[in-house]
């Protein structure tokens, strides 16, 4: 036994005496070569061998059959590392798949995560395979050479760590080179923010509750290490959405309405006219789509005054926090005081709430009354007898994409006083106010369950993710390819948060290219930890990652291993 220990480190030192830059494997596809000129991009900035890409022939597609996948990625694969006795594959650590290389396998599971265990002899066996690299987080195991030396030396089997550089374009995917060694020497506690973003709705008898109490350490262990830390809590955010895009709108010609995107924020226009004192308010809409509670639209007329006014909050199914019911109010205000006021209970109805064409909010002397295309819903008698110089209107939505096909204001004789059907683009005749973007100057992101807005802005070295289904369902074709669209709500990726951090900076990312069941997808907070305590991306995502021939992939340099978080390790190339 002291004999094969002795062997076994003997094999260990000289395999570490191995730079890791030789021990990294590029593969690149020819039928794309944008992607072959990513891989080579990778190699020359890292001084890997240009031995070390291997050149495959395989489909452009990010999709691929399992015959297509043994045919043309695993046996040219095994083909080169079974070479010269094995000596590549006993060499080879890493595997990097570049742009253009297939991404998953029959609508299964993920090219990269099978290729992980290709050499562990368990095809047979029902997926997902145990990950044995894996440790909760806490644990501090062996850097991922060291442990896979030792696995070898002892005659075990090989298993390697692959992450991919890719995206939605090859120059998103050269980038991540860049920005994860210009982050190795210039990452600090000060670079940007951390971002996390939790349920607080949960019960700890759901299972959902242990994912929420994870974020919530993570964030607390952000803070210990030193970073600025933002932890988010959805049951207390407007529509229940941390990192929703800023309020959006834009003229549609093709309808001749003007599109307004604000499901996870509020959305405002105003506009003014000749002064009246009695009058209607007609709001005209296309159908819109709410976004999780907290949902409604509120119409005013006023005066120049802010105190002297007529409002109207109609809400939306879901009401704020999933609430059975809600009410429709009607109010008047003169100089601050409320001088008629009336509010109707409505049920949770979402077809009779969601579903208008038309809202019309109505001013007069003694009655102040709202119709629902056509049909009164709300009025209210108006005692104060008080008539306002009512010169200025303006709509007001909260959690809601929507389309506005008309504005109308008439007086008390039914004259119109303004009428924007949007026959051409108008929207500089409106005064628009749209909130400020969220997750600016992101360092580190972890969350779960939203989809993939236009949200943050990553800075070099950033690495997060989502914890939801299918983030990687599609890395390099948007739903939306319409430039327009790139940062309209989430029309452009749908879940697909993978490449839209991608697109908005990130360094490093992973997830799921099919449904990944909460306890088999790598935890943030487990990446974090081990990122922090020195290892590279890399090793720290396999270590979070409990299962492999699964659905899961990293996306980034592997070897990304910032400075500001270097251990003592005299066996690990840095």
């Amino acid at each position: 036994m002291r004999l094969l220990w002795t062997l076994i480190f003997a094999a260990v030192s000289a395999a570490q005496s191995v730079p890791l830059k030789d021990r990294v494997l590029i593969l690149v596809n020819d039928r794309v070569p944008a992607g072959v000129a990513v891989g080579q991009y990778y190699a020359a900035k890292r001084n890997i061998p240009a031995a070390n890409i291997l050149h495959l022939k395989t489909l452009a597609a990010e999709q691929i059959s399992q015959d297509e996948f043994k045919d043309q990625i695993e046996k040219p694969l095994r083909k080169f590392l079974d070479a010269g006795d094995g000596a590549m594959r006993r060499k080879i650590l890493y595997i990097v798949p570049t742009y253009g290389v297939p991404v998953k396998i029959a609508q299964q599971f993920a090219v990269d995560s099978v290729l992980v265990m290709m050499y562990a002899g368990h095809e047979d066996q029902k997926p997902p395979l145990r990950n044995p690299y894996a440790g909760a987080t806490g644990s501090r195991p062996p850097h991922f050479a060291e442990w896979s030396d030792g696995v070898g030396a002892a005659n075990g089997f090989k298993m390697f760590v692959v992450s991919r550089l890719d995206g939605p374009t090859p120059e998103i995917a050269k980038g991540l080179v860049d920005k994860a060694i210009q982050a190795e020497i210039s990452l600090t506690l000060k670079s940007g923010i951390a971002y996390f973003d939790s349920q607080g709705t949960r019960h700890p008898e759901e299972w959902q509750y242990k994912i929420d109490e994870e974020i919530k350490a993570a964030s607390e262990l952000s803070r210990k290490v030193g970073f600025e830390t933002v932890l988010n809590v959805q049951a207390g955010a407007l529509c229940g959405s941390n990192f929703p895009p800023p309020p959006q709108y834009g003229y549609d010609a093709a309808k001749q309405q003007i599109a307004v995107a604000a499901q996870g924020a509020t959305a405002a226009a105003a506009f003014s006219f000749a002064p009246i004192s009695e009058g209607d308010f007609t709001f005209q809409v296309a159908e819109g789509g709410v976004q999780n509670t907290g949902n409604g639209i509120t119409l005013t007329l006023g005066s120049s005054s802010e105190k002297s006014r007529v409002r109207l909050f109609y809400p939306f199914v879901p009401y704020k926090q999933w609430k059975s019911s809600d009410e429709i109010v009607l109010e008047k205000t003169v100089d601050g005081v409320v001088a008629a006021r009336i509010a109707v209970p409505v049920k949770n109805n979402e077809k009779v709430m969601n579903q208008f064409g038309a809202l019309r909010l109505s001013v007069r002397k003694t009655r102040l009354a709202v119709s629902r295309d056509g049909v009164e819903i709300a009025a209210v008698e108006d005692k104060s007898g008080k008539l306002l110089k009512l010169e200025k209107a303006s709509l007001s939505a909260n959690c809601w994409g929507f389309s506005i096909k008309g504005l109308t204001v008439t007086d008390g004789s039914g004259a119109t006083v303004w009428d924007d059907r949007f026959s051409t683009d108008s929207t500089a005749r409106y005064q628009w106010q749209t909130s400020p973007r969220p997750g600016l100057n992101a360092l580190w992101v972890w969350g779960w369950y939203g989809m993939a807005f236009d949200s943050y802005r990553f800075v070099p070295g950033a690495v997060g993710a989502q914890l939801t289904s299918f983030t990687a369902l599609s890395i390099r074709t948007p739903n939306n390819a319409d430039p327009k669209m790139y940062s309209w709500g989430a029309a452009r990726w749908g879940g697909n948060w993978v490449p839209r951090m991608l697109e908005q900076g990130v360094t490093a990312t992973w997830g799921a290219v099919n449904e990944p069941y909460a306890t088999l997808y790598a935890q943030g907070g487990n990446v974090f930890d081990h990122l922090w305590a020195g290892y590279n991306f890399g090793d720290s995502f396999y270590i979070a990652q409990n299962a492999v021939r699964w659905v899961m992939i990293a996306v980034g340099d592997p070897l990304y291993s910032p400075r500001l978080f270097a251990r003592p390790n005299p066996n690990r190339d840095r």
